[in-house]
């Protein structure tokens, strides 16, 4: 059967990081797609979602797409991690993360999320397939090729549709419909974060990481360029609350628990109201977690916080979001390569994705079990994750380093894209 006209290889449901990394992905390897985003812009405002933290693992894909110089144009790494107990009492204070650069290639960074955006759609070259302003209606596979219709009245055909729409994902609720017939409210929020950012405060140095760890509520904090500093008030919310069910927070809200913690010790010179009262944004939210239990149909898959919510206390939501849509983009180009006229068969595709979800099921599931188990320690809750903050803190830099890089391992690359002598340093290191 022939193609319809507006068909595409691809369409991505989502402008955020997940998807802007696909859509570049797809520009350089030459694969047609088209992209659409409900917000009226790729670019938040200034300080939604304040600071985004990238690690190698992200890192290194990002540079196959050639962002990293301009990237670290507007952060710096970070070098010094200073752990606090709930009296301000010092527990450590490692240096672990200044050999991350000379020793794996990438160091470990913050930068503000509106500036990654920025980044990511100003070097987009397709923009004429790119719709903003654009909610899904609704989405219908056959044998041939998968339609998406809009609430404006567009419908576009492709081979394959992919779900980066975040954590109350349409294109998830579309699978679960599919696959079980209802959608399961299985993402959930055990605590609540507040997203802030402030002006440089006097005793916080660029490079510096901050946490304080202590029961109910506590203080991590990251500094990026020109001393700016990112930082997040996490407060145990005691119970499990459903996705549907998740607690809706108000600027108000946000004020009220950090005029509580205002006295916090976050450095061993610095109390929280100092960088408090420097806030640029401080926004209040829960934090969902949790895993999808489908992540595709024949032609229809989801990827980042759609698939794999984690919280934003391990700083790695992004990163597996840019691995995952790394692995992704390396399916679907294999299932194209293999053409030799035409379009790829359903079996085709549906092979591809589940290859796909096995690789990235594997290694973002325990992900979010990281994630988890860093929250227990910041809030001090008695379990595993208690035994193992001790050893940790207990090390000099040079023991704890390779444990730190292990987490970077298994990282996919792009395999269509060359990687530049940092690339080739993290894998030959790791």
């Amino acid at each position: 059967m022939a193609e319809p006209s507006g068909h595409y290889r691809v369409v991505i449901v989502g402008g955020g990081i997940a998807g802007l990394t696909l859509a570049l992905a797809f520009e350089r390897l030459g694969v047609s797609y088209a992209l659409f985003e409900a917000r009226d812009s790729l670019e938040p405002e200034y300080g939604a979602g304040a600071g985004v933290g990238l690690q190698p693992n992200g890192l290194r894909i990002l540079d196959q797409l050639g962002l990293l110089e301009e990237i670290e144009q507007h952060t710096l790494p970070l070098e010094t991690w200073m752990s606090l107990d709930a009296n301000g009492r010092s527990l450590s204070t490692s240096r672990t993360m200044s050999l991350y650069r000379s020793s794996i290639g990438y160091g470990i960074m913050f930068v503000e999320r509106q500036k990654l955006l920025q980044i990511l759609s100003s070097h987009l070259k397709g923009h004429g397939s790119i719709q903003t302003s654009t909610c899904v209606e609704s989405i219908e596979e056959n044998e041939e090729y998968v339609t998406v219709r809009t609430l404006d009245g567009l419908s576009v055909t492709a081979d394959v549709v992919i779900g980066a729409d975040g954590v109350r994902s349409r294109v998830r609720s579309y699978i679960d419909t599919m696959v079980h017939n209802d959608a399961d409210d299985y993402m959930s929020a055990k605590l609540a974060a507040v997203y802030g950012m402030s002006s440089p405060a006097k005793g916080i140095s660029p490079g510096d990481r901050f946490t304080v760890y202590r029961e109910k509520a506590t203080v991590v904090g990251f500094t990026g360029k020109d001393g700016v500093v990112f930082w997040f008030v996490f407060e145990d919310l005691e119970q499990p609350y459903p996705l549907s069910k998740c607690p809706r927070y108000t600027a108000t809200d946000a004020d009220t628990l950090c005029q509580s913690l205002t006295d916090v010790q976050i450095t061993p010179s610095v109390k929280f109201a100092d960088l408090y009262t420097n806030r640029i944004v401080a926004t209040k939210i829960a934090a969902e977690e949790g895993v999808a239990r489908t992540w595709h149909t024949h032609r229809t898959v989801i990827v980042g916080d759609a698939a794999h919510k984690m919280t934003p206390a391990g700083g790695m939501g992004a990163n597996q979001a840019i691995e995952s849509s790394a692995a992704l983009v390396n399916e679907i180009t294999k299932a194209m390569n293999s053409l030799t006229n035409g379009h790829p068969s359903r079996e085709t595709i549906r092979s591809a994705l589940a290859r796909y979800t096995e690789q990235r099921l594997r290694e973002s599931a325990p992900a979010v079990e990281r994630s988890r188990m860093i929250c227990e320690a910041l809030f001090c809750n008695e379990g595993p994750a208690i035994p193992k903050l001790r050893q940790m803190l207990s090390m000099s830099d040079e023991e704890l380093l390779p444990h730190a890089l292990e987490e970077f391992t298994r990282a996919p690359v792009l395999d269509g894209l060359e990687l530049s002598p940092r690339g080739v340093q993290y894998e030959e290191t790791v």
